[in-house]
């Protein structure tokens, strides 16, 4: 079993992002770090090079810009939930977080962040309208299973201001 503190992922065997398909095929946990070596998001998987050539979380690691995917394997694969959420509890990366996270005022960087728990109701609200996963995902160009992931949770995951602005306005 791992010991989150003595976990570095910076010391990690690790790709950059663009090269998701040299990942290694086998079970383990994996940490998007961006070039500031925050690990940005942790996960696990049965086969860390399938997940990534798909992952719902890949666009947004894009758009970070020097992201590198570094990964423990992990031969049990019963233990991959227990470990990731050790390793998730740990280092809490931003993009693992089940709530948003709004500054007070945007100009003022310096100033801490506002934490909000957002009731959810997208699936009542995307019902009651008759919208579609598809056209949520297009209009905020991610993939129609983001959305979908989106509908099942109980608080609003973290997303940008400009992100909740065009989720805001293609159910409107």
């Amino acid at each position: 079993m791992y010991e989150p503190s003595s976990v570095d992922p910076l010391t990690l065997p690790s790709l950059p992002l663009e090269w998701s398909k040299g990942l290694p095929e086998c079970p383990g946990i994996y940490f998007a770090i961006d070039s500031q070596g925050t690990v940005q998001y942790i996960g696990r998987s049965n086969n860390i090079q399938h997940r990534w050539l798909q992952h719902h979380r890949k666009r947004q690691l894009e758009q970070i810009g020097g992201v590198k995917i570094a990964w423990i394997e992990v031969s049990d694969k019963t233990l991959l939930p227990v470990i990731e959420k050790a390793l998730i509890d740990w280092f809490d990366p931003p993009l693992n977080r089940r709530f948003a996270v709004v500054r007070c005022n945007t100009n003022d960087k310096e100033s801490p962040p506002l934490v909000t728990k957002v009731l959810w109701k997208l699936r009542e609200v995307m019902k009651q309208r008759g919208i579609t996963n598809k056209a949520i995902a297009d209009e905020l160009n991610v993939h129609p299973t983001t959305i979908s992931r989106l509908k099942t949770q109980d608080v609003l995951p973290e997303i940008g201001s400009e992100t909740l602005c065009q989720l805001i306005n293609a159910i409107n």
